[in-house]
Order: C-alpha cells, then sequence, then structure tokens
C-alpha cells in the first residue's frame, strides 16, 4: 500500500503521466494498480463479454500445443 500512496502523491510530477488521469484500481481485483486516462478516451475500448464451453473439446474451440522445456540448476550448500 505504501507503493500505491507514494505513486499516487508523485505521478503529477513525472513527465510519462502529465495530461493523464490516474485511477486508484487496487482492490478492485483486476489485476492492476492504477488505470490511466486521457483526455481522448476515458474508458475501456473494448465492452467485456462472456461465452460458457460446457464441452470445450467439442465446441469449435482450435487447440494447438505449446510446449516448453525449462532447465533449473538449484545450488545449495551447508555452513
Amino acid at each position: 500500500m505504501a507503493a500505491e500512496q507514494y505513486f499516487e502523491s508523485i505521478h503529477h510530477m513525472l513527465p510519462e503521466f502529465q495530461g493523464r488521469g490516474v485511477e486508484n484500481t487496487t482492490r478492485l481485483g483486476c489485476g492492476y494498480d492504477f488505470r490511466l486516462q486521457t483526455e481522448a478516451s476515458d474508458d475501456f475500448l473494448e465492452s467485456p463479454f462472456h461465452e460458457i464451453f460446457q464441452n470445450p473439446l467439442f465446441s469449435g474451440l482450435q487447440f494447438r500445443r505449446n510446449e516448453r522445456r525449462v532447465v533449473q540448476v538449484s545450488w545449495l550448500a551447508n555452513v
């Protein structure tokens, strides 16, 4: 919370945020702490929607294989 309060107190001095409104969205649970607003656009560009897939395998969704290999190295020492 301290980081969000700090940003709210200084954002108006930062050139990257000049001319933009800042809305604190930390408590909305949307995954972002702030939403920036410009004069040209003060809302989201797309409207949210939902779909329900009761059987995804036969719903027409296109699935593709995505394989990722990860090498993990750990170093341990006893002191």
